[in-house]
């Protein structure tokens, strides 16, 4: 079978979740011996094309006949010219994980008559107003409406999307994200907690610095890394906030990190805090339970999947005092923090790329028998 996964983010050009599920998912499919080309963007002034763990990578360039930057789409007709001067043979299926695709993905229908996966890391309809916002959300309602199958991650944004798009009822299929699993990782000091993720109001970063200086009142040797990115000027209003509320010395911005470098970081703390009011999934919270660090979090749309209370301590509510108790439970429940470990780590297992892969590769299957194609 071979795949075309149209994505605007592949690892290293990553900016959240969706990249590293388009990358890792990817390889995890490329190792089930299917044929896996990807097609995103680059920095640089011609074409690249990598092959990367089994992985055929073709980079297009920003601001060229392929991609238009202002609009932030892609170029279907300079693509498929492209490939055609190449002699590349075409897809037999097309897995979309961005909406700057959608063009591309309706001449592949249209020219190859394939199917059109498209997997829905979250909801424009259901996020906050901004510029591109309304642009965005036709993007993604005629996406759907193209699609064969429309993927989701949990229920939770399986019930928002039929709420919102009920045409798409019969053709929508929940599949979790996948997970890497760490052999192991080293105890490090309790105080010291980390935070991963988009700087956003929806995220709960406001809060999560006002209970650290609620914290820190009593328990001096608290800390808290922020890894993450976000719109500068909220970015630049938090840490004005950190230090107003007098926790500068206590909280590092640490910015963006490679996928496999935050991987590597994990080990280094006491505990993940993810103090979410919405997530579509929650990857941060399934990566901490996967590398048996400690989860305090909340239950917030799809971190429901697999956050309990048997795999994390709850926070109840998204106030600085909510998540301040859920600390301090924390830090005094030694002995139910390392059941919580463990079976963290036992739900993590189930969530293995590879697991997840073989879902997609049964999916991928189904919908070119009913196409009436060969795999």
């Amino acid at each position: 079978m071979r795949i075309w996964v149209l994505t605007n983010e592949y690892e290293p050009n990553l900016i959240g979740g969706l990249g590293i599920v388009a990358t890792r998912l990817s390889e995890a499919l490329a190792a089930r011996e299917l044929s896996v080309s990807v097609f995103c963007k680059t920095a640089a002034r011609k074409v690249r094309v990598a092959h990367r763990r089994g992985v055929k990578v073709t980079r297009l360039p920003r601001g060229s006949c392929y991609h238009s930057i202002p609009q932030q789409t892609f170029h279907a007709a300079p693509l498929m010219e492209w490939v055609r001067k190449k002699g590349l043979p075409g897809p037999d299926l097309v897995h979309v994980h961005s909406l700057q695709f959608l063009d591309v993905a309706s001449m592949c229908k249209q020219t190859f008559d394939v199917p059109v996966a498209y997997t829905l890391h979250s909801l424009v309809a259901i996020e906050p107003k901004t510029l591109h916002k309304a642009r965005m959300q036709y993007r993604q309602e005629q996406l759907m409406r193209l699609a064969d199958c429309v993927l989701v991650p949990s229920r939770w944004q399986e019930r928002l999307l039929h709420e919102h798009y009920p045409f798409t009822t019969a053709k929508t299929c929940m599949i979790p994200n996948g997970v890497t699993v760490a052999a192991q990782t080293h105890p490090a000091p309790r105080q010291h907690l980390l935070y991963v993720g988009r700087i956003t109001p929806l995220k709960g970063i406001d809060p999560l610095l006002r209970a650290v200086a609620r914290l820190q009142r009593h328990t001096p040797s608290v800390r808290l890394d922020v890894i993450g990115s976000g719109p500068k000027a909220y970015l630049a209003q938090m840490e004005r906030l950190a230090r107003e509320i007098g926790i500068e010395r206590n909280v590092r911005w640490l910015g963006f990190q490679r996928p496999d470098a935050l991987e590597e970081l994990y080990g280094n703390y006491g505990a993940v805090v993810v103090p979410s009011r919405q997530e579509s999934f929650g990857l941060v919270a399934l990566e901490a339970l996967a590398h048996r660090v400690p989860l305090i979090a909340t239950r917030a749309g799809g971190l429901r999947e697999f956050v309990s209370k048997e795999t994390a301590e709850v926070i109840p509510h998204v106030t600085p005092q909510g998540i301040e108790r859920a600390v301090r439970i924390f830090w005094q429940s030694p002995e139910r923090t390392e059941a919580r470990i463990e079976a963290g780590y036992r739900k993590a297992g189930k969530f293995s790329w590879n697991s997840m892969a073989a879902r997609y590769q049964r999916l991928f299957d189904e919908l070119l028998e009913a196409k009436g194609g060969e795999t």
